[in-house]
């Protein structure tokens, strides 16, 4: 847990949004204690290294282990660095759109959870979109948005858009917009995970 912190701490690229965000993960996948009977590593899969992994996406990764690495090689390192591959691909659609915007400005997909304005509020977005995975994921996140303001436009489909952003950091802008989407976001998750789950409500200290 020392080394995890230090890694993810040093990291001058991660905001304090994406580091809670690391730690929450890595913490609530049981750090790197292999999945029993699985392939999982701090909970990536081999499914996610696999389509995670590329030469731009985790350089590092592809440098030490060549095309085809498993998670069973995968140190603390790594780990940082398939997250980041993971929420790159996750957020590609937003990162694109700002870089559009502002050409002088380069983003990964990763640093949106930083733009969302709430640490707390990013962590339990991060945490949904990699337990239950993009898809399903994002349909959670999409749903609670409404939940918490009907009149968000959060754009047509059920993929994480740059509409999306905008509809959270609005709501990250109101104190008890953002406790709600925190409660609707917990009780919208699988049942079976009820500390993990209640983590992620929201706590008045904080």
């Amino acid at each position: 847990w020392d080394g995890w912190s230090r890694i993810v701490q040093w990291d001058s690229s991660l905001s304090s949004a994406e580091k809670r965000a690391f730690h929450d993960i890595f913490a609530a996948e049981g750090g790197m204690k292999k999945a029993p009977g699985g392939s999982g590593v701090a909970g990536i899969l081999q499914k996610t290294l696999d389509s995670t992994k590329s030469p731009d996406n985790t350089p590092g990764i592809y440098a030490r282990y060549g095309k085809n690495p498993k998670t069973t090689d995968l140190e603390l390192p790594d780990i940082k660095e398939v997250y980041k591959g993971f929420f790159n691909d996750v957020f590609k659609g937003p990162a694109e759109k700002l870089k559009e915007k502002n050409k002088t400005t380069a983003i990964k997909g990763y640093q949106i959870l930083g733009l969302i304005g709430n640490d707390r509020l990013s962590s339990s977005v991060a945490d949904i979109l990699f337990r239950e995975g993009t898809t399903k994921g994002s349909e959670l996140i999409l749903q609670a948005i409404q939940l918490t303001d009907p009149n968000a436009d959060t754009g047509t489909g059920t993929a994480f858009g740059s509409k999306t952003l905008t509809a959270l950091q609005e709501i990250a802008k109101d104190h008890g917009k953002t406790r709600n989407l925190l409660e609707f976001s917990a009780n919208a998750r699988r049942t079976d995970e009820k500390d993990r789950n209640d983590y992620f409500r929201f706590r008045d200290q904080e």
